[in-house]
């Protein structure tokens, strides 16, 4: 017997509603961050990372990922100091402050020359070995300087500068 019905149509399963499979169970991993047991972010990167949309290409990184990101950026851009100037203008800044303080000091010839390769930053040792002169002597000669340089500048143009800029930026508001 034939019937002249329609034939009945044979249904596949679609991709779509098919789960694909993977190596991990996300109901799990969705169970256990609701518990506590792992943090939200690390699940997040673990979800992102086994479907593979974590990377340059998909612009989507994992928390790793981002703070190596950061951190190979970081040593590729140029040092910048506090003051937001550039290290030869800072230095250039510094050495004219130390002409100016040296100028007003009244420091002998023997004190300024201790006094300026200590701030380009000889110890002791090296000074009294370059000049021939004993460590106590170069110290005490040394020590005498900074006296008198640390006097010019609690007096001069640039007292105070520091203490106006300590209490500026440590300003509520």
């Amino acid at each position: 017997m034939i019937d002249n019905a329609m034939p009945e149509t044979i249904q596949h399963s679609q991709p779509a509603e098919r789960k694909p499979k993977q190596n991990l169970n996300f109901d799990v991993l969705f169970l256990a961050a609701e518990c506590g047991l792992i943090d939200l972010e690390d699940a997040s990167d673990i979800l992102l990372s086994s479907s593979s949309a974590l990377g340059y290409k998909s612009g989507a990184y994992s928390q790793r990922q981002l703070d190596r990101k950061i951190r190979n950026e970081q040593r590729r851009l140029p040092k910048i100091e506090e003051s937001g100037l550039p290290s030869e203008v800072s230095d250039y800044l510094f050495t004219q402050q130390i002409d100016d303080l040296v100028d007003v000091s009244n420091l002998t010839a023997l004190q300024e020359t201790v006094f300026r390769l200590s701030a380009a930053g000889l110890t002791c040792k090296e000074i009294a070995k370059n000049f021939g002169l004993s460590r106590k002597r170069t110290y005490v000669t040394l020590k005498i300087a900074r006296r008198k340089v640390q006097a010019a500048y609690e007096e001069g143009k640039y007292a105070g500068w520091y203490e106006v800029y300590l209490s500026e930026v440590n300003r509520k508001g």
